[in-house]
């Protein structure tokens, strides 16, 4: 990959509580009032550290846009929108989070960068606590060698922002190349993305548990609080019983609700006797049992691994959209590249 640095600037708002406000109005109005401009062109290292993860990564440009690899299908309505906001800013407020294979080399010298010396911003978000670090001058063209060794990017988060800035990039006024947070996929971790269903009525609702026993080799029942504990498994909890099922074996080389939309909600004829509904990755097993209404059922899934993205897209693949939940995120705001 071909690796640049690039215009940077950071808050001035460092350390205030409002720091929630002032990404959600930098969201909509960049003011580069707001920010302290970074002399030079710089590579820049971003950490999060959360309660059970810690990421580290380079903030750069990317040059190779065509070895970004996207797990996920983009509204062209939405990528233009962002664009038009990017163009208006003159400053993309948020680079997109993409990993690559394990390049221990690349990964050992970045993270050797994060060091008290280096560090130019902090901030803590709620339980996240967000460092960024300039990169010494001197250490620049050892990131731009060890990041050739990198053959592909996968887009964790900001596939509508990716496509924005591709676009962006073709014009001799826009940015330089894709603005990215580019960590290691030993670092990727992703939380399960749930879904409620619910039936218009209880014999829809029968019908469907009833496909699911097809599509299984196994079904079992397990008190409350029970989760996936394997891709190919996915539990189920309805108002009186949680049920494990787990999936054929032709299921592995998809996600499993890429085999649940293909094999049983596909089939039904619109109008649909259901509706969906995402629910937060952050909730609870309880929160979400205790959601369950009548006619409604919760389905747990066992998060997608990084492997299984890079498996996937590989074979020219997408994901159903909200199908992998990346955490932490790179925040809006926090590091911004201007042209």
């Amino acid at each position: 990959m071909r690796l640049i640095p690039f215009d940077g600037c950071i808050p001035k708002l460092q350390g205030s509580p409002e720091i929630e406000q002032f990404i959600e109005k930098t969201k909509e109005d960049f003011d580069p009032t707001d920010y302290l401009k970074i002399p030079g062109t710089s590579f820049f290292i971003y950490r999060i550290t959360a309660a059970d993860v810690i990421i580290t990564g380079l903030v750069c440009q990317v040059v190779d846009e065509s070895n970004i690899i996207k797990h996920e299908t983009v509204i062209p309505a939405k990528s233009k929108f962002i664009a038009s906001l990017i163009e208006k800013a003159g400053a993309v407020i948020k680079p997109i989070m993409a990993f690559y294979p394990t390049q221990e080399k690349f990964t050992q010298f970045i993270s050797a960068l994060a060091t008290n010396e280096n560090l130019i911003f902090e901030i803590h978000i709620g339980e996240e606590h967000h460092q960024v670090f300039k990169v010494p001058d001197e250490g620049a063209e050892t990131i731009q060698n060890l990041g050739l060794d990198i053959q592909s990017l996968y887009i964790a988060d900001g596939h509508h922002r990716y496509q924005a800035l591709a676009e962006l990039t073709t014009s001799p006024f826009g940015p330089p190349g894709i603005f990215s947070f580019i960590y290691d996929a030993s670092m990727v971790y992703v939380k399960p993305y749930n879904r409620s269903v619910h039936f218009e009525s209880q014999e829809e609702l029968e019908r469907f548990s009833s496909k699911m026993e097809d599509i299984s080799s196994e079904v079992k029942i397990y008190p409350s609080g029970y989760v996936p504990q394997q891709k190919g498994e996915v539990v189920i909890v309805g108002e009186t019983q949680t049920t494990s099922y787990i999936l054929h074996q032709e299921s592995e080389e998809i996600a499993d609700i890429d085999y649940l939309n293909k094999m049983i909600f596909e089939a039904y004829v619109r109008p649909r006797p259901f509706t969906f509904q995402f629910l937060s990755p952050d909730e609870t097993v309880e929160k979400l049992e205790s959601k369950v209404e009548e006619n409604e059922l919760v389905l747990m899934f066992y998060p997608i691994t990084a492997a299984a993205i890079m498996e996937t897209t590989s074979r020219g693949a997408v994901f159903p959209p909200k199908s992998t939940w990346f955490y932490p995120k790179v925040r809006s705001g926090i590091i911004a590249s201007t042209f």
